[in-house]
């Protein structure tokens, strides 16, 4: 996804996020599961179960740093997961938000021209680790290093304006915080992915090997470690 692209997405989710900003309505919606509640809470248990595999398959193309920083998430992923998303603000979140589920019209009038499909694994949650999936699954590296910092500035001043004002207790420092936290539970999609792999298959090979390369290079470059508390 170009970085034109991204900014777009951006914007569109965060009038998503603004909508249900930890409002009373988000905290009823008692039927959708919290990113930290089941079926989202077994993502954990299956890291851990694929990570033999993964390593087996995918070790070898990964930056260093890459097995220590993955060994350290999936041990603690429970507790990473509660600490970085657990907390208020919560707000209705996508959970699938990148390239794929993604439709643009070009030629709507306004900013109603973004589509999102395939919500259904939508959460409560932190809006910010929408935007962290979306840059760490559908951007290039060279790109989320060129670009991250923007988007993120992109989607606050959107979350902003979306709602009239700053979210209160909620800054742009903690904004670009949760975006590099995230970025740590952010490789689980391509561990999991890689440890159920059929390895013949050509197209899911290359899939997640460049899932993997991205979201470990992001978690690793952006110092995702030193916001895990565990």
């Amino acid at each position: 996804m170009p970085v034109e692209r991204a900014t777009e997405a951006v914007r569109a989710i965060a009038s998503v996020h603004a909508q249900w900003w930890d409002t009373p309505a988000v905290h009823a919606l008692d039927w959708m599961p919290r990113l930290t509640d089941p079926p989202n809470s077994t993502a954990g248990g299956s890291y851990r179960e694929a990570w033999p595999r993964f390593v087996e398959l995918f070790g070898a193309d990964l930056p260093e740093g890459s097995l220590g920083l993955g060994e350290r998430v999936g041990a603690d992923f429970e507790a990473i997961q509660e600490d970085l998303f657990g907390r208020a603000p919560m707000t209705l979140c996508h959970g699938d938000f990148r390239a794929d589920n993604l439709m643009f019209d070009d030629t709507a009038e306004g900013k109603d021209h973004v589509g999102v499909l395939d919500w259904q694994i939508a959460m409560r949650s932190l809006g910010i680790g929408d935007v962290a999936y979306m840059i760490s699954q559908s951007m290039t590296a060279d790109d989320r290093r060129a670009d991250d910092r923007t988007l993120v500035e992109t989607w606050y001043d959107a979350l902003c304006s979306s709602l009239g004002s700053p979210p209160t207790g909620y800054s742009l420092d903690d904004a670009w915080d949760g975006y590099r936290g995230a970025m740590a539970t952010m490789t689980v999609y391509a561990v999991v992915a890689g440890g159920q792999l059929d390895p013949s298959n050509e197209r899911g090979r290359e899939l997640v090997h460049d899932m993997s390369v991205r979201s470990f290079s992001a978690a690793l470059e952006l110092d995702a470690a030193t916001l895990i508390t565990t």
